[in-house]
């Protein structure tokens, strides 16, 4: 077993620290089981059962919480804690709240009153959308009698539901069927004490400028007398696509995650942690999800991940089928940057240069030659197209053979937010990492038509025109570090260009995927490493350097608040990788990094890397708290090893 993740009481009776603290168990499917350390749901996200549906990035709430009574000597005492739009938090069960832990990836929650023990455990099947909750009645003098109250609803996972209608429940099996959407079955069903529960309230949808209330449906009590000793279970299963589990899925759980330990070659706690992560975002397909609890499947941040969830894990079987499937999904050269209802984005200029990468570095692994043989054409359409030009002005320049793109209203990098289809951080031209992707992909096809026996020819020639461009276009002559955009212009109608020299990490692809590896003297020729240094923090990079007047330090408030900080200053966690790899090149030590990730692990999104941080110091995390390449780039800086492969 695992040191695993370990609250006592100064974080469990604290509310404040306990309902800051999130879990997530998922399913592999999309789904998951997410909330927090006190249960106190504070996200319209939080709930027992958030089932898929027909893409990934679809999801319903449906089974929000079981509330669990325990009767000791006829005496109710409730274990459940809600907040309610009156400002009231009652009942307050996380007073008697002893020891959460998380082990082997399942979370467990040690209730204690007295003489009494009782201990709850949450379990994702996988590959099936279902969940099993089930409890334990671990110390106790007699046997006592347990009530769970199944708090439902079935909405949209981004949305909130209010009752204006009682909602259609059916008896089925030992529990019922919510609304011919989802079964939730128990001991001793009655269907008695039905009733919405109304004025929910969740303060972090609030924070985030949501709708922060909405109803739930007690749709019945369970009852169970348990002796010492004694387990019971809750199960709840998605109708369209799931079905009923077999019990104990903790432990089955726990023995598939130590399988992934074995296979991952992971031999300490840190590393066992960090494996079990990545697993969360990995799902049938396979795929890749980018982050819980909102975001579904994204191309880019998939293969920007791929090295630290599909390599660091050895999972290459799997990660092999993943990059078969994505050269299956190419269209004019591009990936569909994410999906939405059913419409593909091909909106993303790097996604299908990273692509090249992830290929590259998975036969740096394995060897597998069979592959490149494979999805070498695919490859060759990605240059071909970019060459020629394709979708939203992606396409080579003639003159310095470098990759030009964007509009006044698209965002093609991964700095893509928009306000009223306005990107916040305009880059449309001649983006640093994209062209350092272009520059090293040319490198790599050169390699792979040499390995596959192919004429290289034109990728060899391509390349050195194009290296020569980027060496002496992009190094700043008035400052140190390179140029962010290259002829970057406001209007594309119009032939009014600038190089734009605003400080952002982007530049530090170029220098950790070895564009100035050959130069005369320093690798670091162009001092960018000192360039980027206002941006670097213990957790990540800033996005933009906090002298800079357009500069945010906050990352909160509503979604247009929120989208105008996100590239502007927010801090990036995967950003780190590069950022180590240009330590390891430039000889720098960079174990403090390494510390500060691992402790991240404990703070927000328990055994997982956030999102985003916020710029301005103490650094609060932000976003998504389970993100996939935070995860993935951690997992590469732990493993000392792999920093110089990306």
């Amino acid at each position: 077993m695992t040191r695993g993740i370990v609250f006592g009481r100064q974080i469990c009776g604290n509310l404040e620290e306990s309902s800051a603290r999130e879990w997530l168990c998922t399913d592999a499917l999309g789904g998951f089981a997410f909330g927090t350390v006190a249960g106190l749901r504070t996200r319209r996200y939080h709930g027992l059962l958030i089932a898929a549906n027909e893409t990934a990035s679809s999801r319903n709430l449906a089974l929000a919480a079981l509330d669990l009574t325990v009767k000791i000597n006829d005496k109710p005492f409730q274990m459940a804690t809600h907040e309610w739009a009156n400002g009231v938090i009652s009942p307050t069960g996380y007073i008697y709240l002893e020891r959460f832990e998380i082990q082997e990836g399942i979370p467990k929650w040690y209730f204690n009153i007295g003489e009494v023990t009782l201990t709850v455990e949450v379990a994702m099947d996988y590959g099936n959308p279902a969940v099993e909750v089930s409890y334990c009645l671990e110390h106790s003098p007699d046997p006592l009698e347990i009530e769970i109250k199944p708090l439902c609803t079935w909405r949209n996972a981004d949305q909130e539901r209010f009752g204006t209608q009682t909602p259609k429940i059916d008896k089925y099996g030992e529990g019922f069927v919510f609304e011919d959407a989802f079964f939730v079955e128990g001991p001793g069903y009655l269907q008695n004490g039905l009733d919405w529960y109304r004025g929910v309230y969740y303060r972090v949808e609030e924070a985030r400028g949501l709708p922060p209330t909405e109803d739930l449906f007690c749709a019945g009590t369970f009852h169970k007398v348990l002796s010492p000793g004694e387990t019971t279970y809750v199960q709840a299963w998605a109708k369209a696509t799931g079905k009923k589990p077999e019990p104990n899925l903790a432990e089955r759980s726990r023995r598939r995650r130590t399988g992934l330990y074995v296979q991952a070659k992971a031999n300490t706690d840190t590393a066992k942690l960090l494996s079990g992560a990545a697993d969360q975002f990995i799902i049938k397909g396979p795929n890749v999800i980018a982050g819980y609890p909102w975001f579904g499947v994204w191309s880019r941040d998939a293969l920007i991940s791929y090295p630290g969830l599909f390599l660091s894990t050895r999972r290459f079987t799997e990660g092999r089928a993943f990059l078969k499937q994505m050269c299956n999904e190419i269209v004019d050269g591009l990936l569909p940057n994410t999906t939405i209802g059913q419409d593909r984005m091909y909106n993303s200029v790097d996604a299908p240069l990273w692509l090249i990468q992830a290929v590259f570095s998975h036969y740096r692994v394995t060897r597998d030659k069979d592959l490149l043989n494979e999805v070498l054409p695919s490859l060759t359409g990605i240059v071909t197209n970019y060459t020629n030009g394709t979708k939203y002005n992606i396409g080579l320049d003639q003159n310095d053979f470098l990759i030009s793109c964007g509009t006044t209203n698209t965002a093609l990098t991964w700095m893509d937010a928009r306000i009223n289809d306005v990107p916040v951080t305009m880059r449309a031209g001649k983006p640093v990492e994209v062209n350092a992707l272009w520059v090293n992909g040319l490198q790599i096809m050169e390699t792979i038509a040499s390995l596959c026996g192919q004429s290289n020819a034109t990728f060899g020639s391509l390349y050195n025109k194009a290296l020569a461009s980027f060496q002496k276009r992009y190094p700043n002559p008035n400052k140190a570090g390179l140029y962010d955009v290259v002829d970057s212009y406001e209007d594309p109608t119009t032939s009014t260009k600038r190089n734009d020299d605003s400080c952002r990490p982007n530049q530090l692809l170029a220098l950790a995927l070895g564009l100035f590896d050959d130069h005369i003297g320093t690798k670091d020729p162009y001092h960018i490493m000192e360039s980027v240094a206002p941006l670097v923090t213990h957790l990540g990079l800033r996005t933009l350097s906090p002298l800079d007047p357009r500069y945010m330090g906050q990352h909160r408030g509503n979604q247009y608040q929120r989208d105008m900080a996100y590239h502007q200053g927010t801090i990036w966690p995967y950003l780190l990788e590069h950022y180590t790899i240009g330590l390891q090149k430039t000889n720098r030590a960079y174990d403090i990094f390494r510390d500060a990730l691992e402790n991240h692990l404990f703070d927000y999104g328990l055994g997982s890397i956030s999102e985003t941080l916020e710029g301005d110091p103490p650094h609060v995390a932000t976003g998504c708290p389970f993100q996939a390449w935070s995860v993935a780039a951690f997992f590469k800086i732990f493993n000392e090893k792999d920093i110089a492969k990306l």
